[in-house]
């Protein structure tokens, strides 16, 4: 079965939140994803455990039917069956790689990030069974299409399905494919990692270098887009201390929910910018762009503009919980 190029469907909106990918899969040709012949498991591999109550409808709290007719089990033997392939795949094509860097290559392949952008760039979301959406949805309301670990379920429950089916060869070529195609890029994002590491380890109780020529007032080349940046500074070092702080939580997901807070001369705090992510500086990121890119700049502005004469008090704050 063939399906859409990944370069012809653009990354998920940035309002989905989506962790981003750890391998740049957007700029792959992916090879096509095989199809499940059989009817039943191909339906099972996309109904939600919501959608069977729904289609009979029934309301109430789940049963252990719904769940054993939804791609639940098939999620569990395609993550078995991947762990199992990603392996032996990985040691065929990378004979000179030793076990800590195939392990951690593994882990980018299997990881439910890598996972979630492959059912994006399948489009298995388009293909989900799932319970009607509500008439009138909450501000906050997300569909299970739209939800990053759903995707990834989905992904999983495909290749389950695809084993079911008998189809085990037709995946290990499949996965061949993929792998050959993103076998430059997995080799440098696993090597980083492993070189950020070791770097990390010799550094932990070394004292910074000074470094030169890294700033230039706010003038300097930026690495991202090669010209030279405009400059919004008064001064470079700055002579002011920053009016804002980070409120950092662990959410019941496990990953990191940061807001970004303002301090006014009132000690009063406002909250400018929300961000999610696994890692901590991720969600700094989208917490500043939510801030910023997202949110009207007027409303932004005045803690922009703050007076030195406020900002004693604020040195150094951060908000930290137990």
């Amino acid at each position: 079965m063939s399906v859409p190029s990944a370069s012809k469907r653009p990354l998920p909106p940035a309002r989905l939140n989506w962790d981003l990918p750890p391998l740049p899969l957007e700029t792959l040709d992916l090879p096509p994803l095989p199809a499940v012949n059989d009817a039943e498991l191909a339906r099972q591999a996309r109904t939600t455990a919501q959608h069977i109550p729904a289609a009979a409808g029934r309301t109430g709290n789940l049963r252990r039917e719904d769940e054993l007719s939804s791609y639940g089990r098939l999620e569990y033997v395609g993550d078995a069956v991947l762990h199992d392939l990603y392996a032996r795949t990985l040691y065929r094509q990378f004979p000179r790689a030793d076990s800590g860097l195939l392990s951690k290559m593994r882990g980018i392949l299997s990881s439910n990030i890598s996972h979630s952008y492959l059912a994006w760039y399948y489009y298995l979301d388009r293909d989900i069974i799932d319970e009607p959406e509500p008439e009138r949805p909450s501000a906050n309301f997300r569909a299970r299409r739209e939800m990053q670990s759903i995707n990834a379920d989905l992904f999983e429950a495909r290749i389950g399905a695809l084993a079911l089916d008998g189809q085990t060869s037709e995946i290990e070529t499949w996965l061949s494919l993929f792998i050959l195609g993103a076998k430059e890029a997995l080799e440098a994002v696993a090597g980083a990692n492993e070189a950020e590491m070791g770097t990390s380890r010799r550094n932990r109780n070394r004292k910074r270098k000074a470094e030169t020529g890294q700033f230039c007032d706010g003038r300097e080349m930026d690495p991202r887009t090669y010209t030279r940046r405009i400059s919004h500074l008064d001064s470079c070092p700055s002579t002011t201390d920053s009016v804002f702080g980070w409120d950092e939580r662990v959410g019941e997901d496990r990953r990191w929910h940061s807001h970004l807070i303002a301090y006014t001369v009132d000690n009063q705090a406002h909250t400018l910018g929300c961000g999610i992510a696994t890692a901590l500086a991720d969600s700094h990121n989208r917490a500043l762009t939510n801030a910023v890119a997202l949110r009207s700049f007027e409303a932004v502005r005045p803690f922009l503009s703050l007076s030195v004469a406020s900002q004693p008090f604020l040195r150094e704050r951060k908000i930290t919980h137990s």
